[in-house]
């Protein structure tokens, strides 16, 4: 899929056809029962994913990285890997992060949405 990075302290992202909010900062909330959220990372150990072929497939990427690795989970880096490889064309991936990926004092997520999704800078 692919990669889209951004760094906004505030944010809105919504649906460009429905135009369903998924997640704004002004509301400090994420719609998880938005029909275009896919899935989303606001921690690595405990993702939300609606979607059913992604949560069973992360799922066996983890536990097989798991028993590779000592019982250590993916990283960030490993996320991104497996984002960028996995084959949705009618998905994207949109990282907002401040700072450092997922690094102490740091804001990072990282949502799967339909392609059809907007971000936008806020005030």
């Amino acid at each position: 899929m692919e990669i889209n990075r951004y760094a906004f302290e505030s944010y809105k992202m919504y649906d460009s056809k429905t135009n369903d909010i998924i997640a704004s900062t002004l509301d400090q909330d994420i719609n998880e029962d938005a029909d275009s959220l896919i899935a989303y990372w606001a921690n690595l150990e405990e993702p939300i994913i609606n979607d059913e072929d992604l949560l069973e497939d992360w799922g066996k990427i983890v536990s097989k990285y798991m028993k590779e690795n000592y019982e250590e989970r993916p990283d960030y880096d490993d996320l991104i890997n497996y984002l960028q490889n996995y084959n949705n064309p009618n998905w994207i991936v949109i990282e907002n992060s401040t700072g450092l990926a997922f690094a102490p004092g740091s804001d990072t997520i990282i949502f799967v949405v339909d392609k059809d999704v907007i971000i936008e800078e806020t005030d």
